[in-house]
């Protein structure tokens, strides 16, 4: 399915409404098709979703990255060939990033989503710093894949407070 022929389709983000213990949420994830091969292209850099809105808050961006040793794939041939084994084959220690710019003084409480894995519940004020982190997830993102090669991650909102400005 992601020959290097053929160009990966286009990654799709997705949002829905729904709820955890009575309490209502809002899911957002992006399918990142080819993900081995897009991480491979992206030559240590992260992969980076289209844009989406949620509630007041617009412009936020998923960001997903190999965590590898190094800062960039390497630049010699052998090390380029490890480098492209552990992206294809693993395991794969990945982070995941939430960046929400121009975010007003708010916290919100959300669960991050990897394949079928779910870790929660992290909670951040954006306001003081519009990105957030997320490694040492305990999850070979490679296993995570569904069995086209695309990797499905997201975040789940599980409350915020007020979208007042500072």
């Amino acid at each position: 399915n992601c020959k290097k022929e053929a160009p990966p389709a286009a990654d799709s983000i997705s949002a829905r409404v729904s709820s955890i213990g009575g309490r209502p949420s809002i899911v957002v994830q992006w399918r990142i098709h080819c993900f081995s091969t897009q991480l491979a292209a992206a030559r240590g850099k992260s992969l980076v979703s289209p844009f989406f809105d949620v509630g007041c808050l617009s412009g936020l961006r998923l960001m997903v990255a190999a965590k590898v040793q190094g800062a960039l794939a390497p630049s010699r041939h052998r090390a380029r060939q490890a480098h492209r084994k552990l992206l294809t084959q693993g395991p794969l220690d990945g982070c995941l990033m939430l960046k929400v710019p121009k975010a007003p003084d708010m916290t919100m409480t959300y669960n991050l989503l990897i394949g079928d894995h779910r870790r929660a519940s992290f909670t951040d004020n954006f306001s003081d710093h519009c990105v957030a982190t997320h490694s040492h997830l305990g999850i070979d993102f490679l296993q995570a894949r569904g069995v086209d090669g695309s990797l499905l991650v997201g975040i789940e909102i599980l409350e915020s407070n007020s979208c007042s400005e500072r």
